[in-house]
């Protein structure tokens, strides 16, 4: 076998030493608490963990988590957590757990690897991504019913029950009450209108052009969110933060290529963008990659906080939310809880 030559390897060294160093010494300025309790629950006298992923404030102001390990849905409180919607499987041998699909009562209802969910019209809908569906919590029937999706992994647009999806695993409302889906597997951003049709909203190219929808395009689109006015996108695919606003898309932060700095947002960039919420014209990302929260804002991305690898800083930030109490909620799946802090 032909030997690369030394300094592209020596290069690829300083790369990967450059973006860890990066990482280790992130600016710190904010601290975090834990909120609720770490996610795990007894079984046999074994403890099993969480995997939180998404997070929202629910119509009836408690938090509530989506757990893609044990499949279920969680309310939190300020010092508890409590399984609200899905049901555990037995455990597996290597201590994992099968997803299902059932709807009906909340407890008895069943999810497949549950990730980002959203309030709408005092429900929450949920991406039910290992089922292909967005499912529908009620708290105050208790009960879990199918609210798109037919259950097949494909793209295609229609009515609720026949339209499709590959991986739905982003979700936001906008004032209309108009759901706009992040499906990542299909390379497309969704719309679900009022009426209850599926529609591709964007994603009939594939790549990192800014511009109108017959020419823009974008790779894979991880979360999504909404606020006057304007759809702000994760385009983890590209390493971006993006927006749709009059009918273009543009990028707001990142170069299309993987690298962390501060500063100039269109020459900063992130590690592993996966999801942000906007509150105040302010964008807050998690950079899972980074182990941080970052900030946009007057066109400058900054590091809001950033983990030194010790609790209570987050680890490996996933979902967020603006909480009505001015704090910020970050679902941190290698530290199995939520944390909040002041934004």
């Amino acid at each position: 076998m032909k030997k690369k030559p030394f300094w592209i390897l020596f290069s690829a060294i300083l790369l990967v030493a450059g973006i860890v160093l990066l990482v280790l010494f992130l600016p710190r300025g904010k601290s975090a608490e834990l909120y609720g309790r770490v996610l795990s629950v007894e079984l046999d006298g074994k403890t099993y963990f969480g995997t939180p992923g998404g997070v929202c404030e629910g119509p009836d102001g408690s938090i509530y988590v989506t757990d893609s390990a044990l499949h279920v849905l969680w309310k939190l409180t300020e010092h508890d957590a409590e399984i609200v919607a899905g049901t555990l499987s037995k455990p597996n041998h290597d201590a994992s757990f099968d997803g299902a699909y059932a709807d009906g009562d909340a407890l008895s209802a069943a999810f497949d690897t549950p990730t980002d969910l959203v309030s709408y019209q005092d429900c929450i809908v949920i991406c039910d991504t290992g089922n292909h569906v967005l499912r529908l919590y009620n708290p105050k029937t208790e009960t879990v019913v199918t609210f798109a999706g037919n259950g097949r992994a494909e793209n295609k647009d229609g009515e609720l029950e026949e339209a499709s999806f590959v991986s739905p695993v982003g979700l936001c409302a906008d004032d209309a009450d108009n759901l706009y889906v992040a499906d990542p597997g299909a390379q497309t951003i969704r719309l679900i209108d009022t009426y209850g049709y599926v529609s591709t909203f964007l994603g009939e190219h594939h790549g990192f052009l800014d511009g109108g929808f017959e020419v823009a395009s974008i790779a894979s689109v991880t979360d999504v969110d909404y606020a006057n006015g304007v759809l702000y996108l994760i385009d983890a695919g590209n390493y971006s933060l993006r927006k749709v606003e009059s009918g273009s898309l543009i990028t707001l932060a990142g170069t299309g290529k993987i690298l962390y700095a501060d500063g100039d947002a269109l020459a900063a960039g992130f590690v592993n963008p996966v999801s942000l919420c906007v509150e105040n014209g302010v964008c807050f990302v998690a950079d899972t990659g980074a182990g941080a929260i970052r900030k946009y804002e007057n066109n400058a991305l900054s590091t809001l906080l950033a983990s030194d690898g010790k609790a209570p800083l987050p680890q490996s930030p996933r979902g967020l939310c603006a909480g009505s109490n001015g704090k910020l909620f970050c679902a941190d799946a290698s530290a199995h809880c939520v944390f909040c802090f002041e934004r």
